[in-house]
C-alpha cells in the first residue's frame, strides 16, 4: 500500500507532530512535497475531514512546514464505503495493508492566505 518511493522515487523519513495542539499521526517533507497521514482502525467521513482540517491547521500555524506540493491520506483497516467516496473527492488518498482505495493526489499548496 504505502509505497511513496516507488510513485514518487522520493524516500520520505515519517515523524508525529503537533499543530495548534492537534496531533497528526504521520508527517514527512522531502524536496518540495510534504504529506499528512492519518492512521485508523476504522475510516469514517469524520475522519477524511479531519485530515484536510489538520492540513489547513498546519499550512497556518506550522508554514516552516509546508513546500509547494502536498499528499493527503488516511492509512486503515476497516474503510466505510461512504467515507472512501468522500476521500475520493476530497482528494485524499486511502490506503489499506494491501491496496489503496483512492488514486494518489498531489496537491498545490495555496500560500496566498499563509503568514509572512
Amino acid at each position: 500500500g504505502f509505497n511513496l518511493r516507488g510513485k514518487l522515487g522520493v524516500d520520505f523519513k515519517f515523524t508525529r507532530i503537533f499543530a495548534d495542539s492537534k496531533e497528526v499521526d504521520l508527517y514527512a517533507s522531502q524536496g518540495d512535497v510534504w504529506v499528512i497521514v492519518e492512521a485508523a482502525t476504522r475510516l469514517g467521513v469524520k475522519l477524511v475531514n479531519e485530515v484536510n482540517r489538520k492540513a489547513d491547521i498546519i499550512r497556518h500555524r506550522k508554514p516552516e512546514l509546508v513546500k509547494p506540493r502536498f499528499i493527503k491520506a488516511v492509512y486503515t483497516l476497516v474503510p466505510l464505503n461512504d467515507a472512501v467516496e468522500e476521500a475520493k473527492k476530497q482528494g485524499v488518498w486511502v490506503l489499506t495493508w494491501k491496496e489503496e482505495l483512492t488514486p494518489l493526489v498531489i496537491h498545490t499548496t495555496n500560500t496566498s492566505n499563509l503568514p509572512t
